[in-house]
């Protein structure tokens, strides 16, 4: 997909696919009119509701979060937004994935200067309208607001958000209420690393929650250790209420959830949303997702279309070939190099590297001594 779609043609020329499908057209209009076609919003519609039906599952875990696709296309959706301490031209991509099974099950392409904050409830109705029912949701402080988390009680879905340090709720946790965080008794270990956890019972927008003050000590001292140095070079007429929570709040991340969540789990449950971190570097860094070269509305909708089906299909494949140690890559430039000969009724393979075979033997795929044509 890295390549402009007009050398398809070109690839096409010299594989198998060539005898397999003599009707296929790959010319360059005519790839734009197959990806308008799979743009339209009535088969993207009949599609998700298919697949999701076809995965299973009644009340889903699910993580939602949304990434910036930087390009200079010319197409309604691109708009000035931030992203990675730039602002520039983008669209947004919002991805749903199921938590469990690590898949994705949904995407929204939005405007780039619409902010997260303002996508969730509208994403959650469309999950709704497709028959996704979801019990629980893993949220970035991006989505963190008022009227998003009283949509969600309202729907009785469960969540784990992380709360901006802005908010007057985490200033007055921050505050008034973790005497004692650094106890002993609240320690909690994930990995080689180790945390503080403490639980508060909290009113959030008069509902119940559960606040969880978690405290990495590495990261209390890097902080810490810049907050001292700024405090002491600042003129004596310094903020010291500003100080003070600055100083406070070093090293800690404040987890809200509407579910009560064990204190020594609540640190690995927050941080499954890396899985859908590495969704999204699968899109741009394996499946060449940018640059985006399509120039109207419909034909973008398709592109990334297929390329949110080339994502189901490669998780898939990553997952099939773990157990033999060999990545998509890999198994790619390996089978690439399968040969055939074409003789004028038949098609003959060369033999199999050994490389080869594991891949066919894992995936059962038997390799016939010649194919008719």
């Amino acid at each position: 997909m890295q390549s402009p779609m007009y050398n398809c043609a070109n690839w096409i020329d010299g594989n198998i696919t060539k005898y397999l499908f003599k009707n296929a057209d790959l010319s360059s209009q005519r790839i734009s009119e197959i990806l308008a076609f799979i743009g339209q919003e009535s088969v993207q519609r009949a599609f998700f509701t298919q697949y999701n039906n076809l995965i299973g599952g009644s009340d889903r875990a699910v993580i939602i979060d949304a990434t910036s696709l930087p390009n200079q296309i010319n197409i309604d959706f691109n708009a000035w937004g931030r992203s990675d301490g730039k602002i520039e031209k983008q669209f947004r991509l919002l991805c749903v994935v199921d938590q469990l099974k690590k898949i994705p099950l949904f995407y929204r392409f939005l405007p780039g200067n619409l902010t997260d904050i303002s996508t969730l409830q509208t994403t959650i109705l469309e999950l709704e309208s497709m028959g996704v029912k979801h019990g629980f949701t893993l949220l970035d402080a991006g989505y963190f607001s008022e009227s998003n988390l009283c949509d969600i009680y309202k729907r009785n879905i469960d969540f784990l958000i992380r709360m901006p340090s802005g908010r007057a709720i985490y200033k007055d946790i921050i505050l008034n209420k973790i005497e004692g965080l650094e106890d002993l008794s609240n320690v909690a270990i994930l990995g080689d690393r180790s945390f503080f956890v403490k639980k508060i019972t909290i009113d959030l927008y008069g509902n119940k929650a559960y606040a969880y003050v978690v405290l990495d000590p590495e990261r209390k001292a890097k902080e810490a250790k810049k907050i001292i140095e700024k405090y002491y070079n600042e003129p004596l007429d310094t903020n010291q209420k500003q100080y003070k929570l600055a100083y406070s709040s070093c090293g800690i991340m404040i987890l809200i959830s509407s579910k009560d969540i064990a204190v020594n789990e609540v640190v690995s449950a927050y941080y499954l949303r890396q899985s859908i971190e590495q969704i999204f570097g699968f899109s741009k860094d394996d499946l060449g997702l940018l640059p985006i070269r399509n120039h109207n509305d419909l034909t973008v909708r398709g592109y990334l279309f297929l390329q949110f089906i080339l994502l189901i299909l490669y998780i898939q494949i990553r997952e099939q070939l773990a157990p033999i140690s060999i990545t998509v890559e890999q198994a790619i430039i390996s089978l690439r190099k399968l040969k055939c000969k074409v003789f004028e009724h038949k098609i003959i393979p060369s033999e199999l590297t050994k490389i080869q075979r594991v891949i066919f033997e894992q995936q059962k795929v038997l390799v016939p001594n010649f194919l008719g044509i």
